[in-house]
């Protein structure tokens, strides 16, 4: 996350700022002592040079001890990516190079927390019922410290200018849907199914009749102007009756060497070498995008893949995709997760090769490291780690829950839902 002006919405919040950590928190009068403890505890955050998931984690620990809900939006970078984490009723909408998503709660009580990698260009967030259609101040720009605000806009240096964005739909009090829709409703077989609630579709254009084009006139064709004004000498072609015209003797014509095959050209990799993401075998597309070696189309500009040759070389793996719990979280998938009520003991996780995907569950169903979601080269597996109750995906083709084995690797495709205790997640992907 690169430094950036961060803009002030008008309200009867706080707005605070330490450094290129950002707290957005409501204040209430009932519970000024709580928003204190926030304020609190991002000053001491930011003095011990901790990021914006140790934030999080502190501001988790804050608002799980108080009785009242709060609405608090906290952001900032978190290795070279962008840590986001909304709380009660506030939303945010993140834009980055991969484009634009929204943060919101589906239920109370939770806190809603995501990773997102790629160059930052704009967050917007707001707390509750915010107008989204406010324009933030104008010419302010708050550089450290904290200010009244309901909202807020902050722009990456070196980012285009956000526009104001659109009103809320007539009748709605809170912030629009997320991008990414939550999950369907599954059917009760095995496991008890959160249902959420789908936000309901657009309704489809009139198709449009095409027009034939008009008929083109005839154009008679142009005469070609023959210049008379030069003498003309006319020559014999064929020899007189009787006689075998005599052919000029010409000197044999030279035998053309066939050309050498040329290599196509490869495009240069549009990523550096070390930026630290895990090196896999792929192909580059004609716009030079980086692809799975198995795509008929460019994952990114659509481009055809089977029109050119394409060599395999090695390259950084772009995110495979998301995965989106059933309360609605959205995770990118460019690691590993380890899932659990306490994954943070995982080895993995101590050592920093896998992130941890830490799930409530008061009836302990769930084990303390219950499964692992695993990237392996272009492919998503899952993985159950000898978890009690076991692991269980559902496929886009399956009429029910399937119980995978432990500590075996079963590769997933866009769509699947995978089930552990009482809870699941669906994975989803652009390389559908």
């Amino acid at each position: 996350m690169s430094a950036g002006a961060l803009r002030p919405v008008v309200g009867d919040g706080v707005l605070s700022r330490h450094g290129q950590l950002v707290v957005l928190c409501a204040a209430a009068e009932d519970c000024a002592d709580l928003v204190d403890a926030v304020l609190a505890a991002h000053e001491q955050v930011a003095h011990e040079g901790g990021d914006a998931s140790a934030l999080a984690d502190r501001i988790d620990r804050v608002l799980s001890d108080a009785a009242a809900d709060l609405n608090v939006v906290v952001f900032g970078p978190a290795g070279a990516a962008l840590a986001v984490a909304v709380y009660g009723h506030a939303w945010a909408d993140v834009t980055t190079e991969h484009g634009e998503q929204r943060l919101a709660l589906r239920q109370s009580h939770n806190g809603v927390r995501s990773v997102l990698p790629g160059t930052l260009v704009s967050v917007r967030a707001g707390l509750g019922d915010v107008d989204v259609s406010t324009e933030p101040q104008r010419w302010g720009n708050l550089e450290h410290g904290s200010v009244h605000a309901a909202g807020l806009l902050f722009v990456a240096a070196g980012a285009p200018e956000v526009a104001p964005a659109p009103p809320a739909h007539e009748g709605s009090s809170g912030p629009s849907t997320s991008q990414v829709p939550p999950l369907a409703s599954l059917p009760t077989v095995a496991m008890p199914i959160a249902e959420v609630d789908d936000p309901a579709g657009a309704p489809a254009a009139d198709a449009v009749q095409p027009v034939a084009p008009p008929e083109m006139p005839a154009i008679a064709p142009q005469e070609r102007a023959v210049d008379r004004s030069q003498s003309f000498s006319s020559v014999v072609l064929f020899s007189a009756a009787g006689t075998e015209p005599q052919a000029p003797e010409r000197a044999p014509l030279p035998i053309a060497t066939p050309p050498q095959p040329v290599a196509p050209e490869i495009p240069p990799a549009p990523h550096p070498v070390d930026d630290g993401r895990p090196k896999v075998m792929g192909v580059y597309c004609k716009n030079g995008h980086f692809d799975d070696p198995s795509a008929r189309y460019c994952a990114i500009c659509g481009i055809s893949m089977v029109q050119q040759t394409l060599l395999p070389r090695l390259g950084p793996r772009p995110p495979l995709g998301v995965l989106v719990l059933d309360e609605g979280s959205i995770l990118s998938l460019d690691t590993d997760y380890v899932i659990g009520r306490d994954p943070t003991r995982d080895a993995d996780v101590v050592t920093g090769t896998a992130r941890q995907l830490r799930i409530e569950d008061p009836e302990g169903v769930l084990s303390r490291i219950h499964a692992r979601i695993v990237l392996s080269g272009w492919q998503v597996q899952v993985v159950d780690l000898g978890s009690a109750n076991g692991t269980r995906v559902w496929g886009p083709r399956d009429a029910t829950w399937r119980p995978i084995p432990p500590q075996t690797p079963i590769a997933i495709t866009p769509g699947t839902q995978v089930g552990f205790g009482r809870r699941q997640l669906r994975y989803e992907s652009h390389r559908n």
